[in-house]
């Protein structure tokens, strides 16, 4: 299993704002060497709409690539502080998976699961979102 790594998304202000802090080092190819023909995953663009309520509705959506043929899996977690102030059991709201050829990129849906779903509709509150992509031979 070839980790690519996670992102940290930050939303502030009552009209819950998206502020994107993209670090451009994850973007493009990883710097580590496949080990053990493990695939590389090159994020080409990751989408993540800037309200929980858009959130909730359209989900978040990642473009990706592997060095080989490979399934993306991506999972989208909040933090704990808004999974706590949402009733959340789980602080995993959504994740998804999509097949991808060698170096051809493919784009991964990521719906947000419904009772989280239900719950952000009406959150307003700060928080941050993590994605996490994984790549599974």
């Amino acid at each position: 299993m070839a980790e690519f790594g996670s992102r940290a998304w930050r939303v502030r202000g009552m009209a819950g704002l998206l502020a994107l802090a993209v670090a451009f080092a994850l973007l493009g190819r990883a710097d580590a060497q496949a080990q053990d023909g493990a695939p590389v995953v090159e994020v080409k663009k990751v989408v993540v709409p800037n309200t929980w309520a858009k959130l909730a509705s359209r989900g978040v959506r990642v473009k990706a690539s592997c060095s080989l043929d490979c399934v993306l899996v991506v999972k989208v977690r909040v933090s704990k502080r808004v999974a706590s102030r949402l009733g959340l059991a789980s602080r995993l709201i959504g994740s998804g998976a999509a097949g991808a050829k060698a170096d051809r990129a493919r784009w991964v849906v990521v719906p947000v699961n419904r009772k989280a779903g239900e719950r952000l509709r009406q959150y307003q509150g700060p928080g941050r979102l993590q994605i996490k992509i994984t790549a599974l031979p």
